[in-house]
């Protein structure tokens, strides 16, 4: 995706996002953890997520970071959780799928 370009899960730039409906809390976390991935991919460099960078392109107020996450960090870790989840969970259905022994088990798990 191109530089401010919109995602599934933010608005256009410069556009505010709609309120999250009553129990959808959840929903900005993943959203912060979305556009924390999509500047990481497009830049390669972590120092350019940073909470303003992340607010723009989800469309809200940097303040409103805070009541999801600490600081700048502790984005990054979910972020690095949510990759490693994600990983564990090719892995493992790898291994499922995979028929045979032990080696052809191997196989499929590498492969992944």
């Amino acid at each position: 995706m191109g530089e401010g370009a919109p995602t599934p899960t933010s608005p256009p730039p410069g556009t505010a996002r709609a309120r999250n409906r009553r129990g959808e809390g959840g929903r900005l976390r993943d959203d912060i953890v979305a556009a924390a991935v999509e500047l990481l991919e497009e830049t390669g460099d972590e120092s350019s997520v940073t909470l303003r960078s992340i607010a723009r392109r989800v469309g809200v107020a940097a303040p409103s970071i805070y009541r999801h996450f600490p600081d700048q960090p502790s984005i990054m870790l979910a972020v690095v959780q949510q990759a490693f989840a994600m990983l564990e969970t090719e892995l493992r259905s790898a291994l499922d799928a995979a028929d045979g022994g032990a080696r052809e088990r191997l196989f499929a798990v590498c492969g992944a």
